[in-house]
């Protein structure tokens, strides 16, 4: 994501208020010179648009962070120490968050186990689920991601959607997906009862980036007897339903005996009546940024959807059977366009889940 030009005009604000910081500083002056510098991070993230999200990130940590540093430094040199010291303190934290934000926790991948008991299945079963790798390109971190998937084992792998994220040229975009499908044709994806890709909001045409890899894509829902279990893989639109919608039951008793997944991309169909055991979905990313005693900032799900149901496991609601479990992945790419693309306290994660007899 090219941040270049945000950067460089920042800079040269950056220099022309630490100059006359230098020249004629007083704490009347830091202050003004604080807000001028502030005031121009929107502004100049919002001339250049694309990518908001990210100028906003780096102005913030990087820019301002280093400014209150260096100011606070002048000030304290011309003898204003207490406001100096002040300017230092708020100027430290922030480089450092952001170096966290967006260099480590974005990459920080974790290998999240969930363990189900039911006494539906009469032999373990373990299922990889990731969802949202939404990538701009196909770096070490990516094929990390598809090796330690494919190395757990797995009885089922599940690919719940939003594969890539990119807003290039369209050559670079047709490169990527074949390289994206390459990825996973070097990784030989197997599993006893199978590997699954669905559709997410973000894919369109998808069916390219699986083609020659034995990985099934769905589009859409469908009901599939794997033997120890049930199935049921909904296309992106039920997916997306609200309350009463996808009214998805499986019918004779046998199937009824057998243990039900259920998978999505979006969880707004959680609100809706099932009998699924066990449901998962991606799409939320987590928020990637979750806000302590509070949660995920932001789901792209709206008011109706429950923000605490927006990353991790619970328990069923009232219009699912008793003893439910449902998902949401926090995923392992990110949003990008408007959206920063940083992570804090919601690091990217490939889910294992371990269902075992009662």
């Amino acid at each position: 994501m090219d941040t270049v030009p945000f950067n460089l005009v920042l800079f040269v604000v950056d220099v022309v208020l630490l100059w006359a910081l230098a020249l004629w500083g007083n704490k009347r002056l830091w202050f003004v010179a604080v807000v001028i510098d502030f005031v121009m991070i929107k502004g100049v993230s919002y001339l250049f648009r694309l990518p908001y999200g990210q100028n906003i990130v780096e102005g913030v940590c990087f820019h301002f962070g280093l400014f209150l540093i260096i100011s606070g430094l002048i000030l304290y040199l011309r003898k204003h120490r207490i406001t100096g010291v002040f300017s230092m303190i708020l100027g430290v934290p922030l480089p450092i968050l952001g170096v966290y934000c967006m260099f480590y926790e974005p990459y920080a991948i974790t290998l999240e186990h969930y363990k189900i008991v039911s006494s539906k299945v009469e032999r373990p079963v373990r299922i990889v689920f990731v969802s949202d790798t939404q990538t701009n390109t196909i770096s070490n971190y990516e094929l990390k991601v598809f090796r330690l998937m494919n190395s757990q084992k797995a009885d089922l792998i599940l690919f719940g959607g939003d594969y890539l994220q990119f807003f290039g040229k369209a050559g670079d975009m047709e490169t990527l997906r074949k390289r994206f499908n390459g990825a996973l044709i070097a990784e030989k994806f197997e599993a006893p009862l199978g590997v699954y890709a669905l559709q997410g909001n973000n894919d369109g045409n998808f069916q390219d980036l699986f083609k020659d890899t034995g990985i099934q894509v769905i589009t859409n829902t469908q009901t599939i007897d794997l033997g120890p279990m049930g199935l049921t893989l909904l296309s992106l639109h039920d997916s997306s339903l609200y309350f009463n919608k996808p009214k998805i039951f499986l019918k004779t008793e046998e199937e009824q005996a057998k243990f039900h997944l259920m998978v999505g991309h979006r969880p707004t169909y959680f609100t809706g009546p099932t009998d699924a055991d066990l449901m998962l979905a991606g799409h939320t990313h987590g928020g990637q940024i979750i806000i302590p005693f509070y949660g995920p900032i932001a789901t792209g799900l709206g008011s109706s959807f429950p923000r605490k149901w927006a990353v991790g496991m619970h328990a069923g609601t009232p219009n699912h059977p008793s003893g439910s479990h449902f998902l949401v992945t926090r995923g392992t790419g990110m949003e990008r366009k408007w959206a920063p693309e940083i992570r804090f306290l919601c690091k990217p994660e490939i889910s294992v889940i371990d269902i075992v007899p009662e």
